[in-house]
């Protein structure tokens, strides 16, 4: 599950409250944290993936990490993050989608490279293994068997290009939100 709101300001890295609401511990830049600005977070069993706009991190048996360094990355500003069919992690980038196995990062799809300029807002992953991309112009689907990336748009029957949010049920079915001040928007639900 990943989950995307935080407490506090979108600066202070990230706060974990006791159950009294008291703060228990914070985790910075100066904890370890690639940033203060943490932009998704995403629990895997007992680890917790930390997605800022300067890299990756995790958490696992008390020990903070930094994962991937701002450098090593196509895009470094991280905004969502999944896991893909077979456990590995998918990370949302600005303008790239990436797979990371623990060991190697592999980019999967470029937005830039492939000349759309579409800032991906979320990521996530169908019961069948197909992976979904809500961006701020369409939703991007990957076809495991073609091998290929398919882009939906108005033009398909989206109710906006600006997707804002996407999420998949256990029965496979995609739900598509999205709208912008300039687009109107709403709710599509997209069945297998």
């Amino acid at each position: 599950m990943c989950i995307r709101d935080r407490f506090g300001d979108e600066n202070e890295g990230i706060v974990v409250l006791n159950a009294d609401g008291s703060r228990a511990m914070t985790f910075t830049a100066a904890d370890g944290l690639p940033s203060d600005r943490v932009l998704a977070l995403l629990a895997d069993g007992d680890t917790m993936w930390i997605a800022t706009d300067s890299g990756l991190a995790r958490y696992v048996d008390g020990q903070l990490e930094l994962v991937i360094e701002k450098d090593t990355l196509p895009h470094s500003y991280l905004r969502d993050l999944a896991l893909d069919a077979e456990g590995r992690l998918l990370i949302g980038a600005t303008l790239s989608l990436l797979r990371y196995d623990g060991v190697e990062l592999e980019v999967l799809f470029n937005f830039q490279k492939e000349g759309y300029l579409n800032w991906l807002n979320m990521v996530a992953v169908a019961p069948d293994g197909t992976i979904w991309a809500g961006t701020q112009n369409g939703l991007f689907s990957f076809d495991l068997e073609a091998g290929a990336w398919d882009r939906w748009t108005t033009a398909d029957g989206l109710l906006s290009n600006f997707i804002t949010a996407l999420h998949v049920d256990p029965y496979g079915a995609i739900w598509v939100g999205g709208g912008s001040n300039f687009s109107g928007g709403g709710l599509l639900h997209i069945v297998p």
